[in-house]
């Protein structure tokens, strides 16, 4: 047999915050390419001039591999079609390219002339690695060990057969656990992890040996025919025909670049002054009522934090007009879930919407009570981007409700089918 959830709690004063998993290197941030770094690669790997990609829209960034840091994966997106497809390569330490294109050999031949280093620290992050970069024929064998992994499907809304100590598929997934091997066996650790291949999850016993070769000891299934697969291609042969280059772009300086996935498309940007990298994901409703103008909402990634505007299409109302206190009362619904009230702090003309900053808290939080007296409920200033950013991850829908000047109500739904997969896959790990 080959073979998050997001603890989501609505009240109504606001949201519950979950801890992401970090122990997958892979959820870290990327690094961009320097131009000269760039230059240099597409020099060096052929696949590149094969199809004539056109680099002023390609993006590329690179990460260090904990168990061999001499070395570097690759990656590229953005410069074709699909949008979900991902190129990975190895940079040995005098340069040469190897295309990570899910099979073993350039695993197995880079680790012959630069061993891994496999201790306590690394041995996860190269499991994970290894599990993902050799495939079988229905795509990787993901280690799972949270539901909110990076390509992990949504398992909140997934299907499917599990055993009857589980709950729902997103109680399945747990934690790696890699501990050395002090037998004469020729491994120097053993592994238990639950592995997501194909439709399917199981229970897995591997073992490492020093030269990085990982042999799949025993498997228990767990879960079967689960209605959603992992959507992760990393070569061409996996995506077939649907790979098509990008048009060539009409500047070679280009300093952002956007990618789609439904209704939401993400975009870098990058300083003109600093070449600091900006990450931002933009939304569109798919319904909205009692607007002038195209609302939209744009979250946005840079330094150690997070950002969000919400642009309403119309002019709100203030929630305390006789005050000091510039603010607005925005009823929200997440899926099914029961409507609560947040507090954000609107622009200068009252037509967007902003979580309350660090500095701002504490005072709106002060004024709280009194607030929710006046309009009858009780209205969350204590939260975060950060904080949305994670329910939005984990749900389906999110409609959103604030008084207008012209004496009614602006009403946005927000689809979030496909929101999860662009966060997971290109903000930094602070971010998701």
């Amino acid at each position: 047999m080959i073979w998050f959830v997001f603890a989501i709690f609505f009240t109504i004063t606001g949201l519950s915050e979950t801890r992401a998993n970090d122990n997958d290197f892979f959820q870290r941030e990327w690094t961009p390419l320097s131009r000269s770094e760039l230059k240099k690669a597409v020099a060096e790997i052929p696949f590149f001039k094969k199809y004539n990609i056109d680099t002023a829209v390609l993006e590329s960034d690179q990460q260090p591999m904990p168990w061999s840091p001499a070395g570097r994966i690759y990656r590229f997106a953005g410069a074709w079609e699909p949008k979900n497809l991902f190129l990975y390569f190895l940079r040995y330490p005098d340069g040469k390219f190897v295309q990570l294109d899910g099979t073993s050999p350039p695993i197995h031949s880079y680790n012959e002339k630069h061993p891994p280093v496999l201790t306590g620290k690394t041995i996860e992050p190269y499991v994970w690695f290894f599990g993902f970069f050799v495939r079988g024929a229905e795509g990787p064998f993901l280690v799972a060990e949270s539901p909110d992994d990076i390509f992990v499907p949504n398992l909140k809304t997934a299907k499917g057969n599990i055993l009857p100590k589980y709950s729902s598929l997103s109680d399945i997934p747990q934690p790696l656990k890699c501990v050395p091997e002090k037998s004469n066996d020729p491994y120097i650790f053993k592994c238990d992890a639950v592995i997501f291949y194909s439709n399917a999850m199981f229970g897995a016993d591997m073992a490492v040996e020093p030269n990085g070769k990982i042999t799949m000891l025993d498997d228990i299934p767990i879960a079967s025919d689960i209605s959603l697969k992992i959507d992760a291609p990393v070569s061409i042969r996996e995506v077939g025909d649907s790979f098509k280059p990008a048009k060539s772009s009409s500047s070679a300086n280009s300093t952002s670049s956007t990618r789609d996935s439904g209704i939401w498309r993400f975009k870098t940007e990058k300083d003109i002054m600093t070449d600091a990298l900006k990450q931002f994901i933009f939304g569109v409703p798919n319904r909205h009522e009692g607007t002038k103008d195209q609302p939209y909402i744009r979250m946005g990634c840079y330094g150690s934090d997070m950002g969000i505007t919400l642009y309403w299409g119309n002019v709100l109302s203030e929630l305390y007009p006789d005050g000091e206190i510039d603010a607005v009362r925005v009823t929200m619904r997440i899926d099914n879930a029961k409507a609560f009230d947040l507090g954000w702090i609107p622009s200068d003309d009252f037509t967007q919407t902003y979580p309350p900053n660090k500095g701002t808290r504490a005072f709106l939080g002060l004024s709280e009570g009194l607030m929710g007296a006046l309009v009858g409920r009780k209205i969350n200033f204590n939260w975060s981007a950060k904080d949305l950013n994670r329910i939005m991850m984990g749900s389906r829908q999110m409609a959103v409700r604030a008084s207008n000047r012209s004496g009614g109500a602006t009403t946005i739904v927000f689809d979030l089918t496909g929101y999860r997969d662009l966060v997971t896959r290109n903000f930094r790990s602070h971010c998701k």
